[in-house]
């Protein structure tokens, strides 16, 4: 079986690909996962199709085998990957029904070009992406390739070779494991979890001066809340 519940323990047994299977490359052993069956998001960027059908092929057979629940995003480039992962964790705050997403597979692929565009495209990405893993404890996998051409990109991209598609599903399966490991659960902090209700105006409160004679504002009278006549 690809995967199974241990219903003593409540911890899925993720496996890791068969590394006889010939479209699919093992990339690690087993990850055991805690809890519930986890959510991923797959952002993929469709700059190059051909390219990035590999890299998606290779992130849901991981994901697949593994059984875990998945949902694919397409967008048109790699800066766009960090944004609608953003999108995902704001709607996951701000929504009446939210969706709660355990991980993150990011896919896509970078080519040296003859300007420097190159180098904004795949380190701002990268950048961002590792951000909100460093940052919020996001569990990302970052499948987004930054090469030198074309040879390479589908070198690392097929299935039947590197598979960083699979490769990213795989990590992150791990990091889902990992951060329940450390009991941290699956929605990073947001506002309402850093400042406590009430919390504000209990501080406004007792660091304010006390109210003046005349005055139902604090540290002001009512002659001095009056603009003062132009001369």
């Amino acid at each position: 079986m690809p995967f199974a519940l241990d219903r003593l323990h409540a911890t899925w047994l993720i496996a890791a690909p068969e590394a006889d299977m010939k479209s699919q490359k093992s990339t690690s052993v087993p990850t055991v996962i805690a809890g519930r069956k986890p959510s991923v998001l797959i952002v993929e960027a469709r700059f190059y199709d051909d390219i990035a059908d590999e890299l998606l092929m290779g992130a849901k057979t991981v994901l697949g085998l593994s059984g875990v629940q998945m949902t694919v995003i397409t967008v048109p480039g790699a800066l766009e990957i960090p944004a609608v992962i953003g999108m995902a964790i704001r709607a996951a705050y701000e929504t009446d029904e939210p969706v709660v997403y355990d991980g993150y597979v990011a896919l896509g692929c970078v080519i040296r070009g003859e300007t420097g565009h190159y180098d904004v495209v795949a380190g701002e990405s990268n950048r961002a992406l590792m951000d909100m893993a460093a940052r919020d404890g996001l569990a990302i996998g970052n499948g987004i390739l930054t090469v030198e051409n074309r040879e390479q990109a589908l070198a690392r991209a097929r299935t039947s070779e590197m598979n960083k598609g699979g490769g990213a599903a795989q990590a992150c399966l791990e990091m889902i494991a990992i951060q329940r490991r450390f009991g941290i659960d699956a929605l990073p902090m947001g506002p309402q979890d850093m400042i406590e209700p009430g919390f504000l105006e209990e501080m406004l409160a007792q660091t304010a001066p006390p109210p003046r004679k005349g005055s139902s504002l604090p540290g002001f009278t009512a002659s001095e809340r009056k603009p003062k006549a132009r001369r």
